[in-house]
């Protein structure tokens, strides 16, 4: 009997300190990330640069005409326990009433834009619509609403068609915080895998 608590209280150490080891044995919290935008604003270089080289992808869907290619990546941080589930989808219009097949219960939606296409500014809107829409569904199969939205502007190493006073703006009307980025020379890039990770570690949902 002796044995047998010294046993079972060994075991209770190792998962109650948080040792290497320890973290090992216990399973990741996955939290899906939907990155959405106009197309050309630099999402896929943005995630590849997330992920860094070798490309790590985890599945690609064929370009047909049911379904939008989407790429799927898994970043992990073993001391957080958690690991995020990218998902770079298209920007075309053509895949728009399709995306729902990958964007279907994503925590977070990082909505991307290019400082130098004032379309992409504009559509900001339209992939919000896109998240609420999705959280709504969340909401119904889960009971829980989205973690969080994103907002980024990306390529600002490029000359800007768009100010900051206006994106900061925006961003603040839409009570979204806003990460400047260039997914092209890294700029932004490590700062954005921190909060994203620091938002899905929060226990509290919002509608």
């Amino acid at each position: 009997m002796k044995f047998k608590n010294v046993i079972f209280g060994a075991l209770a150490f190792i998962f109650m300190v948080p040792t290497p080891a320890a973290k090992s044995l216990l399973p990741l919290l996955r939290i899906s990330v939907a990155f959405v935008g106009n197309a050309g604003v630099g999402k896929t270089t943005f995630v590849e640069r997330l992920m860094g080289l070798p490309e790590v992808r985890m599945s690609l869907a064929p370009e047909d005409y049911l379904l939008p290619p989407v790429s799927s990546y898994l970043l992990k941080d073993d001391n957080l326990g958690l690991e995020l589930l990218f998902r770079d989808t298209p920007g075309e219009e053509k895949y728009r009433k399709r995306l729902p097949v990958y964007t279907d219960c994503s925590e977070i939606f990082v909505i991307f834009f290019s400082v130098d296409d004032i379309g992409s500014f504009e559509a900001i809107e339209d992939w919000i619509k896109l998240s609420r829409v999705r959280n709504r569904e969340i909401k119904r199969v889960f009971n829980h609403g989205l973690i969080g939205l994103i907002l980024v502007a990306n390529k600002i190493d490029l000359d800007w068609v768009i100010s900051r006073e206006d994106i900061v703006r925006k961003a603040d009307e839409l009570k979204i915080p806003v990460y400047f980025c260039s997914a092209k020379t890294g700029i932004g890039v490590d700062v954005l895998r921190q909060y994203m990770f620091r938002l899905a570690k929060k226990p509290k949902l919002f509608d």
